[in-house]
């Protein structure tokens, strides 16, 4: 799951003029939920952005106009993950796991996360 949306080359003309702080982060809304993202192309059609699979479903906002506004988000310093299913506790050697968490860097405070675990043998 990456965090990474399209926009219309409009929308960086935009964003140039108003001097927004780098990295380019967003909030994005729709009927009271709310979740984060960064821009990875300005390449969508004008009036159109692009959300990844899991967000539209995060939002329940398929075809819909959603609210996009420009938003900084303070460094995390702490992440508390919690398994969802009971397949977790069948891992043998927990110390051993790796998780993947490439492009996850746009999550807000209540956003949810899967993530696939990959066991690595040390020898």
């Amino acid at each position: 799951m990456v965090c990474l949306v399209l926009l219309p080359p409009s929308a960086l003309a935009q964003l140039t003029a108003l001097n927004v702080m780098y990295p380019l982060l967003f909030r994005v809304e729709f009927n009271g939920k709310s979740t984060h993202c960064g821009v990875i192309e300005f390449t969508a059609q004008e009036g159109k952005v692009h959300l990844p699979g899991w967000m539209i479903e995060q939002l329940g906002c398929a075809n819909s106009i959603v609210k996009l506004t420009s938003a900084e988000m303070p460094s995390g310093s702490f992440v508390k993950l919690q398994p969802t299913s009971e397949s977790f506790l069948s891992v043998n050697h927990p110390r051993t796991m790796y998780v993947g968490m490439k492009g996850e860097m746009q999550r807000g405070k209540e956003d949810g996360l899967s993530l696939d675990i990959i066991l690595l043998l040390l020898t």
